[in-house]
């Protein structure tokens, strides 16, 4: 089956970013993401692997490597205090994109520990994941 959908320039580059990042091309990238978003029918239970990996995948995902180059960009500039009020809300918006993926990834992680029943900061652990400062 094949679905054509309209994207803007913005979200076509991010998504050839992320799959690059990923090590995959854009089709393949944009399965994955629908897989892991789609719910299951009733008959497609999914074995204990099958959700680990997928909940790994989503663990994985994060802002385009742009993001965050602009990200620190925009830091740099507000701690030197030449931030100007367009940049200023630019850098609130990642900001947010940034908390909004990390709050993705610690609902994935707890369910991944729940999974393979483990304490979430072991898991973390073993993925090289460091809590924040305020973990």
């Amino acid at each position: 089956m094949s679905i054509t959908i309209q994207l803007t320039p913005e979200l076509e580059e991010r998504l050839r970013e992320s799959a690059a990042e990923a090590g995959m091309n854009v089709d393949q990238y944009v399965m994955e993401i629908l897989k892991g978003s789609v719910k299951p029918g009733p008959s497609s239970e999914r074995s204990p692997e099958e959700k680990e990996r997928r909940l790994l995948q989503k663990i994985n995902l994060g802002i385009p490597v742009a993001s965050w180059k602009r990200y620190n960009y925009l830091k740099s500039l507000r701690d030197n205090e030449q931030l100007d009020p367009e940049e200023h809300v630019e850098l609130i918006r990642i900001s947010d994109q940034i908390e909004e993926a990390n709050a993705e990834r610690m609902k994935y992680l707890i369910e991944l520990s729940k999974l393979k029943q483990v304490p979430l900061k072991e898991l973390m652990n073993s993925l090289g994941i460091k809590a924040g400062s305020n973990a």
